[in-house]
């Protein structure tokens, strides 16, 4: 098999996803031209508008995921400068063991220069090693973030680190943190003391839990008495049915689950599920409700709701 010329890489991006959409496209069109649904509603989870309450789950990027998310860090107290190409390792708190990281922060003053943020390692007094870093630009002054992947391990302490070349950014003035002159790579040794540093945070989600989100009410001028859900799921090794449910309303108390069906792929590590469900047993109603369970049993995204009644 020949190597992809790079040229064609974009391409073959724009593909996938088309051929994702084209995925979804036919299993919701199924619902208009073979189950002669009526009328309908989506939400792509650009916000939260249509969502009631999240039942312990965490909206992020468009999506829900059944695992919890947490930002902690230093808190910005006073300005000062703190000595630039150095390079700083917040030890005022650490990364809990187990989680992923998304993303690293450091607070600016400075709407000039760049730097590096890291995940750092002590692996023993004064000894540190480079697990993850990300270059960052000051472009603006305030929280700036940037995104950096990495799954912290189950054990040792792990910290946020920061190297500047612009010394006019926001400091903490009394804070445990470790010092080394230059721009930190691989293993290094560093200075354990205490006093102005950088500011940093680190945004990571936890484990997967149990959650169940519950939509808000859908109005539909009309009692609907059957009703198509159609949603794109990671599954994460998770089974559909039973880790991952549906359930739908017409007054938001009682729910009809829904029988869930594989309808195909979206993407790579997404599932289409979805499944058609009786309403006529229910309480009168003239809207719709959904409602996404998850169990913790795996790391679950749901990306999307498009409904169809009549």
């Amino acid at each position: 098999m020949g190597i992809l010329p790079p040229n064609l890489r974009p391409d073959i991006e724009a593909l996938r996803v088309d051929m994702a959409v084209a995925n979804l496209r036919d299993a919701v069109k199924d619902g208009w031209s073979v189950l002669a649904l009526s009328t309908g509603m989506v939400d792509a989870f650009t916000d939260q508008t249509g969502i009631a309450s999240l039942g312990g789950a965490t909206w992020a990027s468009g999506a829900l995921s059944n695992r919890s998310a947490a930002t902690v860090g230093n808190t910005r107290a006073t300005d000062g400068s703190p000595g630039a190409s150095w390079t700083y390792t917040d030890r005022a708190y650490s990364i809990p063991n187990g989680v992923t990281v998304s993303s690293v922060g450091i607070w600016s003053n400075a709407t000039s220069g760049n730097g590096t943020l890291y995940i750092m390692e002590r692996v023993g007094a004064g000894s540190y090693v480079v697990r993850a870093s990300q270059a960052i630009t000051f472009t603006a002054t305030g929280w700036l973030d940037v995104a950096l992947s990495y799954v912290v391990p189950g054990s040792s302490t792990f910290y946020v680190g920061a190297w500047v070349n612009n010394a006019s950014v926001g400091v903490t003035p009394s804070g445990a943190f470790a010092t080394y002159n230059g721009q930190a790579s691989g293993s290094f040794s560093a200075s354990e003391t205490t006093g102005s540093m950088h500011t940093t945070r680190v945004t990571y989600s936890g484990s997967p839990g149990a959650v169940t989100v519950v939509s808000g009410a859908f109005a539909l001028g009309f009692q609907p008495s059957v009703a198509r859900i159609v949603s794109p799921v990671e599954l994460g090794g998770g089974a559909i049915g039973t880790d991952c449910l549906l359930d739908l309303s017409r007054d938001g108390a009682a729910w009809a689950a829904v029988p869930l069906s594989d309808l195909g792929k979206f993407d790579a590590s997404t599932r289409i599920v979805g499944g058609l469900v009786s309403l006529a047993g229910q309480p009168a109603g003239s809207s719709i409700y959904w409602r996404w369970r998850a169990t913790a049993a795996y790391a679950g995204k749901n990306h999307g709701i498009w409904l169809q009644c009549k």
